[in-house]
Protein backbone atom coordinates (compact mmCIF):
# COMPACT_ATOMS: atom_id res chain seq x y z
CA UNK A 1 0.00 0.00 0.00
CA UNK A 2 1.00 3.62 -0.14
CA UNK A 3 2.99 5.33 2.55
CA UNK A 4 1.85 8.87 3.15
CA UNK A 5 4.60 11.44 3.58
CA UNK A 6 4.29 14.35 5.94
CA UNK A 7 6.06 17.24 4.16
CA UNK A 8 7.60 18.36 7.46
CA UNK A 9 9.26 14.95 7.89
CA UNK A 10 10.40 14.44 4.31
CA UNK A 11 14.11 14.76 3.50
CA UNK A 12 13.39 15.23 -0.21
CA UNK A 13 11.90 18.20 -2.04
CA UNK A 14 8.32 17.34 -2.96
CA UNK A 15 8.49 19.95 -5.73
CA UNK A 16 11.29 18.03 -7.46
CA UNK A 17 9.76 16.32 -10.55
CA UNK A 18 11.82 13.17 -9.92
CA UNK A 19 10.27 12.85 -6.47
CA UNK A 20 6.75 13.97 -7.36
CA UNK A 21 6.51 11.53 -10.31
CA UNK A 22 7.14 8.45 -8.14
CA UNK A 23 3.49 7.91 -7.14
CA UNK A 24 2.48 7.84 -10.83
CA UNK A 25 5.16 5.28 -11.62
CA UNK A 26 4.16 3.09 -8.68
CA UNK A 27 0.48 3.22 -9.67
CA UNK A 28 1.30 2.50 -13.34
CA UNK A 29 3.33 -0.56 -12.36
CA UNK A 30 0.61 -1.84 -10.02
CA UNK A 31 -2.11 -1.45 -12.68
CA UNK A 32 0.07 -3.16 -15.32
CA UNK A 33 0.73 -6.10 -12.99
CA UNK A 34 -2.95 -6.47 -12.07
CA UNK A 35 -4.00 -6.27 -15.72
CA UNK A 36 -1.48 -8.94 -16.71
CA UNK A 37 -2.78 -11.26 -13.97
CA UNK A 38 -6.35 -10.65 -15.16
CA UNK A 39 -5.51 -11.26 -18.84
CA UNK A 40 -3.60 -14.45 -18.03
CA UNK A 41 -6.59 -15.74 -16.09
CA UNK A 42 -8.95 -14.87 -18.93
CA UNK A 43 -6.65 -16.70 -21.35
CA UNK A 44 -6.60 -19.77 -19.10
CA UNK A 45 -10.42 -19.75 -19.06
CA UNK A 46 -10.47 -18.98 -22.83
CA UNK A 47 -12.92 -16.12 -22.39
CA UNK A 48 -12.55 -12.76 -24.11
CA UNK A 49 -14.71 -10.12 -22.39
CA UNK A 50 -12.21 -7.39 -23.35
CA UNK A 51 -12.85 -7.98 -27.05
CA UNK A 52 -9.40 -8.85 -28.39
CA UNK A 53 -11.10 -11.21 -30.83
CA UNK A 54 -13.16 -8.42 -32.40
CA UNK A 55 -10.04 -6.32 -32.94
CA UNK A 56 -8.17 -9.31 -34.35
CA UNK A 57 -11.00 -10.20 -36.75
CA UNK A 58 -11.05 -6.61 -38.06
CA UNK A 59 -7.29 -6.79 -38.60
CA UNK A 60 -7.30 -10.09 -40.53
CA UNK A 61 -10.29 -9.49 -42.81
CA UNK A 62 -10.98 -12.11 -45.40
CA UNK A 63 -9.60 -15.01 -43.36
CA UNK A 64 -11.84 -17.60 -41.84
CA UNK A 65 -11.62 -17.35 -38.08
CA UNK A 66 -13.92 -19.67 -36.20
CA UNK A 67 -14.54 -19.36 -32.48
CA UNK A 68 -12.59 -22.57 -31.93
CA UNK A 69 -9.54 -21.27 -33.82
CA UNK A 70 -9.74 -17.94 -31.97
CA UNK A 71 -9.95 -19.61 -28.54
CA UNK A 72 -6.86 -21.65 -29.37
CA UNK A 73 -4.91 -18.61 -30.60
CA UNK A 74 -6.12 -16.40 -27.74
CA UNK A 75 -5.04 -18.83 -25.05
CA UNK A 76 -1.49 -18.81 -26.49
CA UNK A 77 -1.28 -15.12 -27.44
CA UNK A 78 1.41 -12.91 -25.98
CA UNK A 79 -0.27 -9.78 -24.66
CA UNK A 80 1.57 -6.82 -23.19
CA UNK A 81 -0.01 -4.01 -21.18
CA UNK A 82 1.41 -0.49 -21.09
CA UNK A 83 -0.12 2.00 -18.66
CA UNK A 84 0.63 5.69 -18.83
CA UNK A 85 -0.81 7.68 -15.94
CA UNK A 86 -0.86 11.41 -15.53
CA UNK A 87 -1.89 12.64 -12.10
CA UNK A 88 -3.80 15.88 -12.45
CA UNK A 89 -3.85 16.76 -8.79
CA UNK A 90 -2.30 15.64 -5.57
CA UNK A 91 -2.71 16.80 -2.04
CA UNK A 92 -5.04 16.46 0.87
CA UNK A 93 -8.72 15.64 0.68
CA UNK A 94 -10.88 17.74 2.92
Amino acid sequence: MFKFIDPTQCNESLTDPAVSSRPSLIIEQKIENEMMVLIQRLQEETVDPIGFGSKYRAFVRGKTLTDEIWRNQYSKASIKVNVHLKLIRDGEIE
